[in-house]
């Protein structure tokens, strides 16, 4: 846990590195600015016309906002098939650096071939839909690449017996702290990105990932 600890404090240091370094760049561009302005107004508006300069900069708190949409987990073979979907909301606290939210969708299909196979017979079919909101800080390198920490508290179901025709499950709870970088594309507004990312938290006992490496495909606007 102590590893774990460091590992996840190193990449926040990081992150806020990044962003302590975009905030001297973009308040010293802001100095730079006021100083021709306040050469040209009276210097009893100079304290007004930094305020304003300052939100101006700033903006909005909804224009600060980014979307995004991950898709992974993608696959299937023998009656199966996997999908992962993951709708993201990021806050800009400056150009580079932001956090923010994001609830992940697995959605799993098990046909009655897999089922057999496994000795769960007289059923059709299971559609296991597993729920997990995380929380990311991410920061910008080189305006294209990204160094990314999140941490998951994911719900699953597992099975749990057969009532008739149905499969009974039983819910879960695990939690996953993912590390890692990605390309991020971006054309305008819009975006495209990949990402890797390895859950540190990873171990023997859990049945809620197959590896702890998560390779992830995702489509962002004004990130």
């Amino acid at each position: 846990m102590n590893n774990i600890s460091r590992i996840f404090t190193l990449v926040l240091v990081c992150i806020f590195a990044i962003g302590l370094s975009s905030v001297d760049a973009q308040t010293y561009g802001r100095k730079k600015k006021k100083k021709k302005k306040t050469e040209k107004v009276e210097d009893k508006k100079t304290s007004k016309s930094d305020d304003d300069d300052y939100f101006n900069d700033r903006g909005t708190i909804g224009s600060r906002l980014w979307y995004g949409l991950h898709v992974g987990n993608i696959g299937g073979a023998n009656g199966t098939f996997n999908i992962n979907l993951t709708p993201v909301v990021g806050y800009k606290f400056t150009d580079d650096v932001s956090a923010g939210v994001m609830l992940k969708f697995n959605y799993t299909y098990l046909g009655r071939t897999w089922l057999e196979s496994r000795g769960i017979n007289g059923v059709r079919k299971w559609e296991p839909l597993d729920l997990g909101p995380a929380i990311f800080a991410r920061g910008k390198l080189f305006e294209t690449f990204f160094v990314h920490t999140e941490f998951e508290f994911g719900s699953f179901q597992e099975f749990s017996g057969i009532d008739g025709d149905k499969i009974q499950s039983e819910s879960y709870n695990e939690q996953f702290l993912y590390v890692g970088a990605g390309y991020n594309g971006a054309r305008g507004g819009l975006g495209y990105e990949i990402g890797l990312y390895y859950n540190v938290l990873d171990s023997a006992e859990s049945v809620a990932r197959t590896t702890p490496w998560d390779l992830r495909l995702g489509f962002t606007y004004k990130f």
